[in-house]
């Protein structure tokens, strides 16, 4: 997304989503059956996924009702999880 030169690769790597659209693309493309090795890259990029979502909710379950505390002291409207 954001490559413009040869070093952004390294500043900004691949990432899961687009690695699975990928996946998806060559899984999807063709007559015959899907590549052999999909399956075991599938199920690599789906605890990637999960460890990420995990990340995801621990991080929501931890700041966002520290900053919704703040928020209402300052007036403002807490962000909700949904």
């Amino acid at each position: 997304m954001r490559n413009q030169s040869n070093q952004d690769p390294l500043n900004f790597p691949i990432k899961t989503n687009n690695r699975l659209a990928s996946l998806l693309r060559v899984v999807s493309t063709g007559e015959g059956r899907p590549i052999g090795n999909a399956e075991p890259i599938f199920d690599d990029l789906q605890k990637e996924l999960k460890a990420e979502t995990d990340r995801l909710q621990r991080v929501l379950g931890t700041y966002l009702p520290r900053f919704n505390t703040l928020a209402q002291r300052i007036g403002m409207e807490p962000i909700s999880e949904k």
